[in-house]
């Protein structure tokens, strides 16, 4: 069965929207992210055999985000989810270069209690949970926002940075990465 990259980003939350470009990211031989507008056309497009393809967390002004740039705070019209990185290695106290040396074995052991940590201290602010993605290493935890709400830009972004502070603080380490707190800009992984 095809997949589409709009069947894939509307999962997340992600909207084609009059007035707003979202926003699909490849990631160049060069490691530059390049940008793609969701249009009709490369929304349709089957993504089944797509690879390192990621989307920005929120919409943007239309003809603002070209090629190489304009993913930026100024062009945020929208903000579709709030993305919560959170690292296995912080929340076993590790090394990054120890969890890469577990094997897929162990580190499944760790991922229920790991995924019930960071959920449980999302729903703890009072947020709802819209998805979990396994990242190889970590966790995105997903909250969608309701779309009467998701313009409210520099609002939503104010408060992911509020919302990660209490998190952290309340596990007494940093369950959610800090500097994954861009609200709209922040851009994750589809497949």
């Amino acid at each position: 069965m095809s997949v589409t990259f709009a069947e894939t980003a509307t999962r997340y939350g992600v909207l084609m929207q009059s007035g707003v470009e979202s926003i699909i990211v490849r990631i160049g031989e060069d490691g530059r992210p390049k940008h793609r507008v969701l249009t009709d056309r490369v929304a349709s497009a089957a993504l089944n055999d797509q690879v390192d393809v990621y989307v920005a967390s929120g919409g943007f002004s239309p003809g603002s985000v070209t090629e190489y740039q304009g993913r930026s705070k100024t062009n945020v019209k929208r903000v579709w989810f709030l993305p919560f990185d959170c690292d296995l290695a912080d929340f076993l106290t590790m090394s990054k270069a120890d969890v890469y040396a577990l094997s897929q074995e162990e580190i499944d052991s760790y991922l229920p209690d790991f995924m019930e940590a960071a959920t449980g201290a999302i729903r703890a602010q009072g947020l709802p949970v819209s998805g979990v993605e396994y990242t190889g290493h970590g966790l995105l935890v997903r909250t969608r926002l309701a779309f009467v709400d998701s313009d409210r830009v520099t609002e939503i972004d104010a408060a992911l940075k509020t919302v990660v502070k209490r998190i952290n603080a309340a596990a007494g380490f940093a369950l959610v990465d800090t500097a994954g707190t861009d609200a709209g800009t922040r851009i994750v992984r589809l497949v």
